[in-house]
């Protein structure tokens, strides 16, 4: 990817820039930190894929401020869970959550077995109790906030409206398919395709490029054929604006992309010239014989 021109740590990095209303999921990619970063990533642990999560607080869901700011970049613990039979009052841990609104930092108090509540009860949040995995995901515990190094904004916006009852979150388990991911990803992420839009033109503005920008009618195209664009500049912007892991996009559509049998250069003792060995069934298992 470097070598044609595309960084993939940028996605990232744009990603720090343009997610400032809504809270995003960020994507698991390493990037130095720079002097003129706006969210510091010291932390070596950090791409500890398997157990932790990060995600951006959005001036409109930053319900427990100021506890968190917004703009901050919080860690999430995917190996810890609320106790959802203990209903004592909500603790002062924090959760990172996804509910029909999006994706939220709260506390969360067990209602039953199957019901929690979420808190501080204002808007965007429900204030009513919402059902586990149909309603309501804990994505995890927040155990460290990063901040961002000149917030700008002292206070949260105005929280959107309240639905009422509570609206289901999409539910997807296992391979699901390019469309399927992309609908589910701008859901999560609250945006509509016009947002989308006005988003992209933003990021082909921030890295100078115009093919990063992508059309009204083409967001909804993608959504509906099935299929990876034919430009890597539409692919990693998508991945920008709805937080998706570029592999993660690869694989729903049938790219799967394995590194761990790269064989390396042999030379061959007398040969001069260089011949391509017959590939096997997967391209990358190819081997070159020079």
């Amino acid at each position: 990817m470097k070598l044609y021109g595309f960084d993939v740590s940028l996605i990232l990095a744009v990603q720090l820039r343009i997610h400032t209303e809504r809270t995003a999921i960020l994507t698991p990619t390493r990037i130095p930190a720079t002097s003129d970063s706006s969210v510091v990533l010291r932390d070596a642990s950090w791409r500890d894929d398997d157990r932790y999560l990060f995600a951006k607080i959005g001036s409109r869901d930053a319900v427990v401020y100021p506890r968190i700011l917004p703009g901050s970049v919080v860690r999430a613990d995917r190996c810890q869970v609320p106790d959802v039979h203990d209903k004592a009052a909500a603790d002062e841990r924090l959760w990172l959550v996804k509910h029909p609104g999006g994706i939220i930092c709260c506390h969360v108090r067990p209602v039953d077995a199957t019901h929690v509540l979420l808190l501080p009860n204002r808007p965007p949040l429900s204030g009513w109790p919402l059902c586990l995995l149909r309603e309501v995901r804990i994505l995890g515990l927040v155990d460290l906030e990063l901040r961002p190094r000149k917030p700008g904004f002292s206070r949260p916006l105005c929280g959107v409206a309240r639905s009422d009852p509570p609206l289901t979150i999409d539910r997807h388990d296992g391979i699901v398919n390019v469309s399927t991911l992309l609908r589910i990803s701008r859901a999560r992420a609250g945006l509509t395709f016009r947002g989308a839009h006005e988003m992209t033109k933003r990021i082909a503005t921030l890295l100078g490029n115009r093919e990063y920008g992508i059309a009204l009618g083409l967001l909804s195209d993608y959504e509906a054929m099935n299929r990876l664009p034919r430009h890597v500049a539409k692919i990693m912007s998508l991945c920008m604006i709805y937080s998706i892991d570029p592999f993660e996009l690869m694989r729903a559509a049938g790219v799967h992309v394995d590194e761990s049998d790269k064989l390396p250069l042999t030379p061959v003792e007398g040969s001069h010239n260089l011949h391509v060995a017959k590939p096997t069934t997967s391209f990358r298992h190819a081997s070159f014989i020079v």
